[in-house]
């Protein structure tokens, strides 16, 4: 493995997702971020598993720092309208 490897912690997370495997993401991601705490698209998978687990005020989160990170991001207006739907 490759502990101090974001972006193979962040793949990782990335395909453990679809098999529904969240905690390991969310292990993977919660690592990922503490190497780079600034690195905005750990925060939108984060957002992704929390929201896919129904812990939307955690998903809520993830993804409005998201926001503050990359706020030009080409998927901001996305992120924009899944926190809005969360907070309904």
């Amino acid at each position: 493995l490759a502990p101090t490897n974001v972006t193979y912690r962040l793949l990782r997370a990335k395909a453990l997702q679809p098999l529904g495997r969240h905690a390991e993401a969310l292990d993977e991601l919660e690592a990922a971020k503490t190497l780079e705490p600034q690195n905005a698209e750990i925060f939108s998978a984060m957002g992704d598993s929390f929201r896919d687990t129904g812990r939307k005020s955690e998903a809520v989160s993830a993804y409005q720092r998201f926001l503050q990170l990359d706020p030009k991001s080409i998927m901001a207006p996305v992120i924009t309208a899944i926190v809005s739907n969360l907070k309904k």
